[in-house]
């Protein structure tokens, strides 16, 4: 027995340690504890060879304007023509600010050299100086309350606009375009166009809406001219005190006008 008791103890001891190495569980391995990221933000090892996701333009943050003021002064036409003018206009708005006529002069009896000096020309529109250092202008487009949200903060009749100068094949001007996109998603274009020939300088007016997010009805205010002085010292016939305008190819029978005189104290004639 105690001879037997060594062999024992050592075969015991042999298939505890086979039992161990075939059935006992494997330790698991250990690994770095990992920091939870939110939904939105992909593991930066998933993304480092991926290109950069490039976000649709949107046209309402396009800005088109002007830094500075600007003001230019153009001859439209040629002398011994119908249809020469003299006209001024500003960035500021997108105005005019002043219009001669060079067919006709305020004097009579004027020598060839005096009639084609500019301040003998008739003078169809005239900025007049305002309380607050502006001057007045025409073809000024304003926005109603319905349209102020496209404004962004400046009035369109405030903003400085692109201004271009448009030419005819000799280099010659042939009118004058005013861009404007305050970055509403609105674009606005005001083109002025002089004919050769006529007595007549077409106004155009775009208004492109394609980057408003939703359309919706807005109302707009076109003033075609603000101040048209006494041009005669003539107190028997009266000078024209309005100006009409419309849309182009409208019939003046189906247009209505308010026309009001005024006497040159201020008040209604009556009468």
């Amino acid at each position: 027995m105690e001879k037997r008791l060594p062999l024992f103890l050592l075969l015991a001891f042999a298939v505890l340690m086979l039992w161990q190495a075939i059935f006992a569980p494997r330790p698991q391995p250990k690994t770095k504890p990992q920091v939870d990221q939110p939904s939105s933000v992909a593991p930066i090892d998933t993304v480092a060879n991926e290109p950069p996701v490039e976000l649709p333009a949107v046209v309402g943050d396009v800005l088109v304007a002007s830094e500075e003021q600007e003001t230019g002064e153009l001859i439209f036409g040629h002398s011994g023509e119908l249809g020469l003018y003299l006209a001024r206009f500003s960035n500021r708005g997108a105005r005019l600010l002043e219009l001669r006529l060079g067919d006709y002069t305020s004097s009579q009896g004027l020598t060839e050299a005096e009639r084609e000096d500019v301040d003998n020309w008739v003078h169809l529109i005239e900025p007049i100086l305002q309380p607050d250092g502006t001057s007045t202008g025409s073809m000024i487009l304003r926005a109603s309350a319905s349209a102020k949200i496209l404004e962004r903060g400046t009035p369109f009749e405030e903003a400085l606009w692109a201004m271009t100068v448009l030419k005819n094949a000799d280099g010659s001007p042939r009118g004058v375009e005013f861009e404007l996109a305050p970055g509403s998603g609105l674009r606005l274009v005001k083109r002025f166009l002089f004919r050769t020939g006529e007595q007549a300088f077409p106004l155009e007016l775009e208004l492109h809406t394609g980057g408003l997010a939703k359309t919706s009805s807005r109302e707009f205010i076109l003033t075609p001219a603000s101040s048209m002085l006494p041009e005669l010292d003539d107190r028997f016939y009266v000078e024209p005190q309005a100006i009409a305008a419309g849309p182009l190819g409208a019939e003046i029978d189906q247009m209505s006008f308010v026309m009001q005189q005024k006497l040159d104290s201020g008040k209604d004639r009556t009468g």
